[in-house]
């Protein structure tokens, strides 16, 4: 079985990445089917030829916005293919668009708890949480990735903890904020920021002299291995943006600690979880972060991350998209 997935491919972008990590598990449940991604018909083009069974339309709105809810219906008309669509941003409420796609398609995901979708072809599974490309009791040699060269000599004391996060530099990530929080906690920090500026980098260093900036997208095993080399990770987004947050995800890959804002509409999936509202250690304002970090455990691996993490997993998530895909295709 092939499935012709519409998506950004080998971008830096969380689409892209969605999609790569999509493709690697579905593809290891299930050697039967391949997914080839097709970023060229993001525009609302598509192929009409027999070599693919399914249509996986991998949406966000401003990124997709030519597959109209017509689009999909004349595709259907011509190619007589199903339809999956994998829906990011489903809205407050779940918005009109949302709901035309989805009525439009033969089956759908989204990753936030819904009440005026179409049950009966919506499915709530949250992203994956990808594997750990690291074996957590060889923790030094992801601390390792971290002190070596720009690092090395910056910290103020050999056994300084160390805070990580993720995510590119949007204003309402705060990420001057947590320079500040973990200057005073007395801890070092390492932010993975892509499309950082000069200015963003300088202005947080100034606050936290004891910080590393990686300001490029880098590959998400060295991510999770850079974050796992850290202490603990933390992720005090302040926004109400539709969808679910792939960057925290990368904190509960890392297995350590996670500290997050409640507040965060991007986080609402895991916080509503059970083991997802009990692992991580939720905040609701600054103040609260400032106390986590001057108690937080400090351990080679979060037990409850570990969990978190498996029930989570890209494994489980792949599992589930292939049986979706061979029920559409008999």
């Amino acid at each position: 079985m092939r499935v012709r997935l519409i998506t950004s491919w080998e971008e830096p972008c969380g689409i892209a990445e969605h999609s790569a990590m999509l493709k690697e598990a579905v593809e290891a449940a299930d050697p039967t089917i391949e997914i080839v991604p097709d970023a060229a018909s993001i525009d609302g083009s598509f192929p009409l030829g027999p070599d693919y069974d399914i249509l996986h339309l991998n949406y966000q709105a401003a990124l997709h916005s030519r597959w109209t809810p017509l689009r999909l219906q004349q595709y259907r008309n011509v190619a007589r293919k199903p339809i999956v669509v994998t829906y990011h941003d489903t809205g407050i409420p779940n918005s009109d668009q949302c709901k035309a796609i989805i009525d439009a398609a033969d089956a759908a995901v989204v990753h936030e708890s819904f009440d005026d979708l179409p049950a009966g072809k919506t499915r709530y599974w949250r992203m994956g949480v990808p594997p750990a490309p690291i074996n957590p009791l060889r923790l030094h040699v992801s601390r390792r990735e971290i002190d070596r060269h720009r690092w090395y000599g910056v910290r103020s004391y050999p056994d300084q903890p160390v805070l990580g996060s993720i995510g590119f530099s949007f204003g309402w990530k705060n990420y001057k904020e947590l320079a500040r929080l973990t200057r005073a906690a007395g801890w070092a920090l390492l932010l993975i920021a892509p499309r950082a500026t000069a200015d963003e980098i300088a202005e947080w260093t100034a606050y936290n002299p004891d910080c590393l900036v990686y300001a490029d997208f880098l590959d998400r095993r060295r991510v999770i291995r850079l974050l796992h080399g850290c202490d603990a990770t933390a992720f005090t987004y302040v926004c109400h943006n539709t969808g679910q947050s792939g960057a925290l995800l990368m904190g509960v890959a890392a297995r350590k600690p996670v500290i997050a804002l409640s507040t965060c509409r991007q986080f609402r999936a895991l916080y509503e979880d059970e083991l997802g509202h009990e692992a991580i250690f939720w905040c609701r304002t600054f103040e609260e972060v400032a106390r986590e970090l001057r108690t937080m455990p400090i351990a080679r691996c979060d037990p409850q991350m570990v969990a978190l993490a498996e029930q989570e997993s890209w494994t489980r998530l792949g599992a589930k998209y292939a049986a979706l895909y061979q029920e559409l295709g008999a």
